[in-house]
C-alpha cells in the first residue's frame, strides 16, 4: 500500500508541475535551424516601408554559438551572440545585396505565456526611411486572423533606451538593440493556432546590412505555488485511499 500511495503522489504531482514548450527546437538546442520554416528574399522600397519580395532563398540564415557579435565587436562593443543555451538564430547577415531573411513556427497554444528573446543590429546609411534595413516580429493568431503582437523598426526608428547607435568602427553608424526579453499573455488563447515570424532585411538600396539574433521560444504554463503542488498530491493520495478501501 505505501508504495502505491508514493507512486500516486509522485504521479499527480508531475502533473501538476508539467509545462508545455511547444516551440520545437524553441532553444536551438539541437545545433540546427530544425522544425522551423526558412525563407528569404529580396527587399525593394514601397511608399512608406520596405517591401519583402519572397524568393525561398534561405542561405542567409545560420545557427549562432557563444561569443560575442563580430561586427559590434568592431566597434569595441560586447554583444553576445546567444541568450541562453548553447546556440540562437542569426537571422539574415552581412552580405547586404537586397537581401532579406524569415523564419516562422506555427504551434497550437497550450501554455499561458510565449517567450523569447531578439536582438538586432542594423546598418544605418541614411536613406529615406522606406529604404533602410529592417527588423520585424510579428505573431498572429491564425484561428481568429488577428493580430496578437508586432515589433516593426528600421534604422532610422526612435526607440529611446532600445535601440542603441554606435559611430565608431569600419562600416559607419549601426543602430543595435541588447536582448529583449518578451512574455506575452496567451491564456485567452489555448487551443489556437497561433504563427510567430521574423524577418530581417539589409536595404532597398542593396549596399547595406540588417540582421536578427533570436533564443529561447517557449509556450509554457505558469508553474504552480508549492502549496498547490501539494494539495494536488494530497488529493491524489486520498483518491487511492478512498479507492483502496472501497
Amino acid at each position: 500500500m505505501k508504495t502505491k500511495l508514493s507512486v500516486a503522489v509522485l504521479l499527480v504531482a508531475g502533473v501538476a508541475m508539467s509545462s508545455y514548450a511547444d516551440f520545437l527546437n524553441g532553444g536551438f538546442e539541437t545545433g540546427t535551424l530544425a522544425n522551423w520554416t526558412l525563407g528569404g528574399g529580396k527587399v525593394s522600397a514601397g511608399p512608406t516601408t520596405l517591401i519583402y519580395n519572397s524568393t525561398g532563398n534561405s542561405s542567409h540564415l545560420s545557427v549562432a554559438t557563444p561569443g560575442y557579435d563580430s561586427m559590434l565587436a568592431s566597434y569595441g562593443i560586447n554583444s553576445t551572440t546567444v541568450y541562453a543555451g548553447n546556440y540562437a538564430a542569426k537571422v539574415n547577415d552581412t552580405s547586404a545585396n537586397f537581401n532579406y531573411s524569415s523564419i516562422q513556427q506555427q504551434i497550437t497554444c497550450a501554455g499561458t505565456n510565449i517567450n523569447f528573446d531578439w536582438k538586432a543590429i542594423l546598418q544605418d546609411p541614411g536613406h529615406p526611411t522606406n529604404e533602410e534595413p529592417a527588423m520585424r516580429i510579428v505573431l498572429t493568431d491564425l484561428t481568429t486572423s488577428s493580430n496578437l503582437l508586432t515589433i516593426s523598426f528600421n534604422s532610422d526608428t526612435i526607440l529611446p533606451g532600445i535601440l542603441l547607435t554606435a559611430t565608431n568602427g569600419p562600416d559607419g553608424t549601426l543602430k543595435y538593440t541588447d536582448w529583449q526579453v518578451e512574455n506575452i499573455n496567451t491564456t485567452a488563447l489555448l487551443g489556437h493556432v497561433l504563427s510567430l515570424e521574423v524577418d530581417a532585411s539589409g536595404c532597398a538600396d542593396g549596399a547595406h546590412f540588417g540582421y536578427a539574433y533570436l533564443d529561447n521560444f517557449s509556450n509554457v504554463s505558469a508553474v504552480p505555488e508549492p502549496t498547490t503542488l501539494a494539495l494536488a498530491a494530497l488529493g491524489g493520495a486520498s483518491l487511492l485511499l478512498f479507492r483502496r478501501r472501497k
